[in-house]
């Protein structure tokens, strides 16, 4: 069983037509700091601060590699529910942002959410939190070149799996 934000379920139990995958949250929604985990010191390190707070959790999916940058593939979470750098966390993909560079950024909700847990594709997000959202890479130095729906993002995810 995996903690999923607030209950326990089993990843078996979720069919990968739901798009469910586990992730790792480094920077929890409200943060200004980007975190990442350092392997030599096993500590998580502040590496960015930002000048506004993140729209979402961070972080990155689980068992993912993306040679471009040599770490996992990037990941945005919807919820209004707590979490904390390090938590895994079981999570729907509803889209992906492709970026000029490569480092591409995976969208997704936690299906336990009472806000954002029925959405399943990123465009039944509010045009607001989209654009904040995409606002967030944009001033990051990252082009968004197409956004992809929850279908194309799990193909992308398939890509990148270790």
């Amino acid at each position: 069983m995996q903690l999923c934000c607030t209950g326990l379920i089993s990843r078996d139990s979720l069919s990968m037509t739901q798009n469910v995958l586990l992730t790792i949250i480094e920077d929890p929604k409200g943060s200004t700091s980007h975190v990442e985990f350092n392997t030599t010191t096993q500590q998580y390190e502040v590496v960015h601060k930002f000048p506004i707070p993140w729209p979402f959790h961070y972080g990155f999916l689980k068992d993912t590699y993306v040679p471009i940058d040599g770490d996992p593939l990037d990941i945005a979470i919807f919820s209004e529910l707590q979490t904390q750098t390090g938590q895994e966390m079981l999570v729907r993909i509803i889209g992906a942002l492709l970026v000029k560079d490569g480092d591409h950024k995976i969208l997704a909700v936690c299906p336990d959410d009472s806000q954002f847990g029925k959405v399943f594709e990123y465009t039944d997000l509010s045009e607001s939190l989209r654009v904040e959202s995409e606002n967030i890479f944009k001033k990051g130095g990252h082009i968004i070149e197409r956004v992809l729906n929850a279908e194309d993002a799990m193909k992308l995810v398939e890509r990148y799996r270790i």
